[in-house]
């Protein structure tokens, strides 16, 4: 049976998606959402609007000139049954882990990418900025150096896109996002087949809506905005005075140093 969308207008330029199976009970909302996403406020209910459609049950979203900005490329697989192998090099225990997991509940996402279409976000990485094409594997891991071109500690089910949209999935399981030149699949090792799709079209935009559905933190204080600087290795306190006072003599504004674990 064909899976059906079921759509949630959170914001004029933000609405939420779900795919699920007919033939069984609406999918219950993780205890998690309830932390992660927040009741949006009226003032914030604002932006350039999101015309959605259905295109052979597939999601399509046009802004208000008609662009199509968005389009699923293909049905949604829901509860996908398979064993994963994997293997981890855990640092604190210096400990290898290696074997299966099995997944009876995963999802497969298929979303279009135009030509020359670029790709940002999944949280912190130190391999890309921009993306076209390649893998990206959300399953966080305190990884050793050479491996983090592959993995990271603070990975997130969030990008934005140049065509103008950013797209939060609401899965909190291991995924792998892999990007072709005309199509950006998602694939997750559990429930549910459900996003968020946010339209700016610019990324600030996209970002006003995306903080005020989770949360935006404090202030920081006036020194932050400024300069930050380090260099690495930092092992010794005179080699860091040298370089603060450098700074000084140059009358280049310095407002925090960074201190690295060779410290």
């Amino acid at each position: 049976m064909q899976n059906s969308p079921k759509l949630e207008v959170i914001a004029p330029n933000a609405v939420r998606v779900t795919h699920f199976d007919p033939s069984r009970e609406t999918q219950v909302d993780r205890p998690w959402m309830l932390d992660v996403i927040l009741p949006i406020q009226e003032i914030e209910k604002r932006g350039n609007k999101i015309f959605l459609g259905l295109e052979n049950n597939l999601i399509k979203a046009n802004n208000s000139d008609g662009l199509c900005f968005f389009h699923e490329e293909a049905d949604p697989v829901l509860s996908i049954q398979n064993h994963r192998p994997y293997f981890y090099f855990d640092i604190s225990q210096t400990a290898f882990y290696a074997g299966q997991r099995h997944i009876d509940n995963g999802i497969r996402l298929s979303l279009s990418a135009s030509p020359g279409e670029s790709f940002y976000g999944w949280g912190e990485w130190f391999n890309a900025f921009e993306r076209k094409s390649g893998t990206v594997s959300l399953d966080n891991r305190n990884a050793l150096f050479s491996q983090q071109n592959h993995q990271t500690y603070s990975g997130l089910p969030f990008f934005i896109s140049s065509n103008g949209y950013g797209f939060l999935l609401l899965n909190s399981h291991r995924s792998r996002w892999h990007i072709s030149p005309n199509k950006l699949l998602i694939e997750a090792d559990g429930p549910s087949a459900d996003y968020i799709l946010i339209y700016g079209p610019t990324i600030k935009e996209i970002l006003r809506t995306y903080t005020a559905l989770t949360g935006r933190p404090p202030l920081p204080p006036r020194w932050g905005f400024g300069l930050w600087a380090t260099s690495y290795p930092q092992e010794h306190q005179d080699k860091v005075l040298e370089f603060v006072k450098h700074h000084r003599d140059s009358n280049i504004p310095l407002d925090a140093v960074i201190l690295d674990y060779h410290w």
